[in-house]
């Protein structure tokens, strides 16, 4: 702990290059003005300074998937507050270990005073591009939690995407309908001269769904049954 305005300064001074503007207002606001000293941080410091940053204020864990039973999810985090803003330790953090994950917020939390946000990653992609960045700067704590939980993840098969009866990209929706052909009136842009895309979306089953719904309303006799 360093408690007198010499010690401070001399704190601030060391750390200045590796510190965001916000934690630098901080340290000028205790001890005045902070004369650091020149130095190039180059790419490996940013990193060191990721793991502390990870170390310190981040977290591994693992939880059940919602759908599937015995798969799990990983996930790793970084919470800060911040007055104002996205916090500049969150954007510095994701551009150091090259920009995986994503930064979420603002939220409010209870007994919290300043807004919240956090960075988040789920896909084993990202949680793997953090440990091969991070891994040999984190203490044996954390990078044995890390450890582990990629060890859960990377053992597990990987999930079917999409309804295996259709396929992952299916041409037909669930009761049959083609979607190719399932538009009436040509596409026509509304002034963005958005081309035309395949829809995910039935419209022969939408146009039931709307007939079904004027019929119980009472709109629409012409599309009563019988």
């Amino acid at each position: 702990m360093a408690s007198s305005a010499v010690d401070v300064s001399a704190v601030g001074t060391s750390l200045w290059p590796w510190l965001t503007e916000r934690r630098r207002r901080q340290f000028e606001a205790a001890v005045g003005a902070i004369c650091p000293f020149e130095l190039d941080v180059d790419e490996d410091d940013s990193k060191w300074w990721a793991a502390g940053l990870f170390d310190a204020e981040g977290s591994v864990s693992l939880s059940s998937h919602r759908t599937h039973q015995g798969y799990f999810i990983g996930e790793a985090a970084v919470t800060q507050g911040s007055p104002g803003g996205l916090p500049t330790e969150l954007t510095r953090f994701q551009e150091a270990i090259g920009g995986a994950g994503r930064i979420y917020g603002p939220f409010v939390q209870k007994a919290a005073r300043l807004s919240i946000y956090r960075w988040k990653a789920h896909r084993l992609q990202d949680l793997c591009a953090l440990a091969g960045v991070l891994r040999p700067r984190l203490s044996a704590t954390k990078g044995e939690r890390l450890d582990g939980a990629l060890a859960v993840l990377s053992a597990q098969p990987r999930l079917p995407r999409g309804n295996p009866a259709w396929g992952a990209y299916k041409t037909h929706c669930i009761n049959g309908h083609e979607y190719a052909t399932a538009r009436i009136r040509r596409y026509v842009s509304r002034g963005a001269n958005t081309p035309a895309r395949d829809s995910h979306q039935c419209l022969e089953c939408m146009r039931e769904r709307a007939r079904a719904r004027r019929w119980r309303i009472g709109d629409g006799a012409e599309d009563r049954p019988g």
